[in-house]
């Protein structure tokens, strides 16, 4: 009887076929937006590794491929079920179209199962870790733009959960920006931020006392009333730095304080 690596090659060109079928049809998401012949070039790389995984009895090639793939689908809209549905059915494809060779072959019908799958196991796992690097990749960037709206104020939104690591680069960025611009007054902007728990909270609070350290103050904006509650059940102080509501109260305070605005009851 041919190997399974013989096997798979001689249904090569079938299976990469009905995988961009498959996976066009069925995938969803972004995958129903192309066309068969658009994502047929895509489907034979992977199932080319897939391919050599078989031969070489590993699960590192078309896991590679996902390590690379997933960012690029993260960045154009994927979500991570459509990029599992998609390995899930190039590997039931692969096992339909080898299945019959092993008719009779009890022991034989299971170990190929059994390889296949570990190699579509092993893929899983690497996407899932690509497309959670892919986030956090995004979310740095969408939390980190630093914008001056009038001389000496600076404004930073952040957006998504704040961990040490990004903590680190905020603190960083907001004291290269201050110093690069002069800036007196930094509103930082929690509106995008889920949860404020004690670890974001102390997060805040040192990047308040860094940026005093470089004599200007930081004003934290966007406090819902559910965060209020939270802070105050946490029994954390923020008195290291201002808070206003909004940003519009935060712009005003900031001209209040430069002497730029009329006084504002608070």
């Amino acid at each position: 009887m041919p190997t399974l690596t013989d096997l798979f090659q001689q249904h090569f060109s079938a299976i990469v076929e009905d995988v961009a079928i498959a996976v066009v049809a069925q995938a969803g998401g972004g995958y129903q937006q192309q066309q068969i012949e658009q994502f047929r070039p895509s489907a034979e790389r992977g199932m080319a590794l897939y391919g050599r995984d078989i031969a070489e009895g590993k699960q590192e090639h078309f896991a590679s491929f996902w390590l690379m793939r997933a960012p690029e689908r993260v960045r154009s809209g994927y979500g991570i079920e459509e990029m599992m549905r998609s390995i899930m059915v190039a590997n039931e494809i692969v096992i339909r179209h080898l299945l019959p060779h092993y008719q009779g072959d009890m022991s034989g019908m299971q170990a190929m199962i059994t390889q296949v799958c570990a190699i579509a196991d092993h893929a899983k796992l690497a996407l899932f870790r690509a497309v959670e690097r892919a986030h956090q990749e995004v979310i740095q960037e969408l939390s980190a733009p630093i914008v001056p709206i009038v001389s000496g104020v600076l404004v930073m939104p952040l957006v998504g959960t704040l961990d040490d690591r990004r903590a680190s680069g905020i603190i960083a960025t907001l004291l290269t920006e201050i110093t690069e611009q002069q800036a007196r007054i930094v509103l930082l902007d929690i509106t995008g931020v889920p949860v404020v728990d004690t670890d974001v909270a102390h997060h805040l609070i040192q990047a308040a006392r860094a940026v005093k350290l470089l004599g200007a103050d930081m004003v934290l904006v966007g406090i819902r009333p559910e965060i209020a509650q939270t802070i105050v059940q946490l029994g954390v102080s923020l008195s290291d730095m201002a808070t206003c509501a909004n940003l519009q109260a935060g712009f005003a305070y900031a001209m209040q304080r430069l002497g730029r605005g009329e006084a504002v009851a608070w």
